[in-house]
């Protein structure tokens, strides 16, 4: 037992270390630069988890420590060590099912970390008319999408149901849910892309709200409840829960600085101007690099082949739009990269491929800022891919003859 005695004391001085540096970066206070407060949120994060990592080990080898006292009764030793893995078990199952820092379970103690964008937008969208003409699909990209510029500008109802992370996944889910809980079913979906994007489901499972769960696929309905579980033992979570709790308890808010979207009654959403646009976009620049899931484009073909079908099933048309990146980031990270070119090559033969193949599907490449006379400043832009409202009247503006032949060609 000599070993586990010093691998206790050993780890429990770690542990003491650890607590004391990461409580001085929890309660330091936070710089006003968002590219610092990043790197700052980032380094207290992930002392965090070290910290914890080593509080589960510590407190596991504590119980074994215990039992030199109990050494001549070996049954006594066996359940020692098994109540360590069952009081450490319940204690990280515990706090991440009651402070629940994502917003996966019905309690929790503080505002989620995370918005709960499907959430939030399927309630919205229960109490809208239900009778709009057109829905926007995407991720955060999409969010700035204008329902009521459309509607001023082409004289058509619309509804904005893109959401964070927004994957193949949601938006084969969400328009199932948006067939069937509409009042009049839409005529046409614009649905926002980018070759940057994974297919992987789990991404999407993970945050999808119950209202969801009937337009799941019983393989993806599986796959919900394994995310779900896997979770509550997840040490990364628990983390997360601490962080968030010590964080509102120093500054009475979730550490959400500048990923609050004010979302309205048309699903349309905005956030306030970066006030450090050049810094946070130079940061980015520096450190991004370009990213193209490959191995996904596959998988991918299949489910927007299958978004294509079940839309034309219910009578509607498909187009499909990718939208710019702030020019400097795209000439400094994507314009020269042969992966991302590769992958912009073969993005656009399969989005090609789909709108020859099938009528009323369409796909707009809007990569070029130029092609939409869009503004680079932060007047565009709240960061390096995010658009914000006037940029995004300017793509509609660019697809305003499509969506009018959409609209013309229903059936």
């Amino acid at each position: 037992m000599k070993y586990s005695r010093l691998f206790s004391i050993s780890a429990s001085g770690a542990f003491l270390l650890m607590l004391l540096y990461t409580l001085s970066v929890i309660v330091s206070p936070l710089p006003p630069d968002p590219v610092r407060l990043v790197k700052t949120l980032t380094l207290g994060l992930d002392n965090v988890r070290k910290f914890l990592i080593l509080f589960c080990l510590f407190s596991f080898w504590l119980f074994v420590f215990l039992t030199d006292i109990q050494k001549a009764n070996p049954k006594k030793k066996k359940s020692t060590v098994t109540a360590g893995f069952l009081i450490t078990a319940l204690l990280v199952i515990s706090v991440n099912f009651f402070v629940n820092p994502r917003g996966l379970y019905p309690i929790h103690m503080v505002e989620a970390r995370v918005e709960d964008s499907r959430k939030i937008k399927a309630e919205v969208y229960r109490n809208s008319s239900r009778n709009q003409q057109i829905i926007i699909l995407g991720s955060s990209r999409a969010y700035s999408f204008s329902p009521a510029y459309i509607q001023d500008r082409l004289h058509a109802s619309a509804f904005n149901f893109s959401v964070l992370n927004g994957r193949i996944s949601d938006f084969i889910i969400i328009s199932k849910y948006v067939f069937e809980q509409a009042e009049v079913k839409p005529d046409l979906l614009i649905v926002e892309v980018n070759p940057g994007t994974s297919f992987i489901p789990e991404i999407s499972l993970e945050n999808t709200s119950i209202e969801f769960l009937p337009y799941m696929d019983l393989p993806w309905l599986l796959q919900y409840y394994v995310i779900r579980v896997e979770n509550l033992v997840s040490v990364e979570h628990f983390s997360d829960a601490v962080y968030t709790f010590f964080y509102r308890l120093k500054f009475r808010e979730s550490p959400l600085p500048w990923l609050d979207w004010e979302v309205f009654a048309d699903g349309g959403a905005s956030r306030p101007v970066n006030p450090y646009f050049k810094e946070t976009l130079g940061f980015w620049n520096s450190s991004a690099a370009p990213v193209c899931p490959t191995e996904d484009l596959e998988l991918q073909a299949v489910y927007l082949e299958r978004l294509v079908q079940d839309t034309r099933a219910n009578g509607a048309g498909v187009i499909f739009v990718l939208t710019p990146s702030q020019p400097s980031y795209f000439q400094s990270v994507l314009a020269d990269s042969d992966t991302y070119q590769q992958c912009m090559r073969t993005y656009d033969d399969l989005f090609l491929r789909l709108q020859n193949q099938y009528d009323r599907v369409y796909y707009r490449n809007y990569s070029d800022l130029s092609d939409i006379h869009g503004d680079t400043t932060e007047l565009g832009f709240y960061d390096q891919q995010h658009m914000t409202p006037l940029n995004a009247n300017h793509v509609i503006d660019a697809l305003a003859d499509t969506i009018n032949e959409a609209m013309e060609e229903k059936p």
